[in-house]
């Protein structure tokens, strides 16, 4: 597809839309029992893993402040060398609501499925927010800490 001369690619974005509508819920079982700060834009609160559908890696955030750039999530497999074994990266709700949208108070219920190499043995999932235009993490704290490389350890699961 062109666009005044210039390749579009195979998509082509008109606008971006807030639609208004109900929040979704995290349950309380997947709560994490200290929440993970990225910068000043939003809180990581829960993360649960099932096995049930492959690999399926459900992330709970809570917006604190607007993002100035649309982030995406990443999802990191991990073996005990600390090797990258599979990967669920994406942007949250597979697109469906961009980071810049986010709002002060939105609940963002974030699905993500992990590829993992068949053979590879599973140590840790680790997640948090990259910017896919430079590749620069959102910084994480918790507990007023900062969390090394802002990848935050969710399975086995986060203290």
């Amino acid at each position: 597809m062109r666009v005044n001369g210039l390749d579009a690619g195979d998509h082509l974005i008109l606008a971006r839309l807030r639609v208004p509508g109900l929040l979704p819920s995290c349950p309380q079982e997947g709560r994490l029992t200290q929440e993970v700060r990225f910068d000043a834009y939003t809180t990581l609160t829960h993360a649960w893993i099932s096995s049930a559908e492959g690999t399926r890696v459900a992330l709970c955030w809570k917006a604190l402040a607007p993002l100035p750039a649309d982030y995406t999530v990443f999802v990191h497999a991990l073996d005990g060398t600390g090797a990258l074994i599979g990967t669920g990266d994406g942007p949250p709700m597979q697109g469906a609501f961009p980071t810049s949208l986010w709002r002060p108070g939105d609940v963002i219920l974030d699905i993500h499925y992990l590829i993992i190499e068949e053979s590879a043995a599973l140590q840790r999932i680790t997640v948090g927010l990259y910017n896919p235009v430079d590749g620069s993490r959102l910084a994480a704290s918790s507990g007023g800490s900062p969390v090394p490389d802002a990848e935050v350890t969710v399975w086995p699961l986060y203290p």
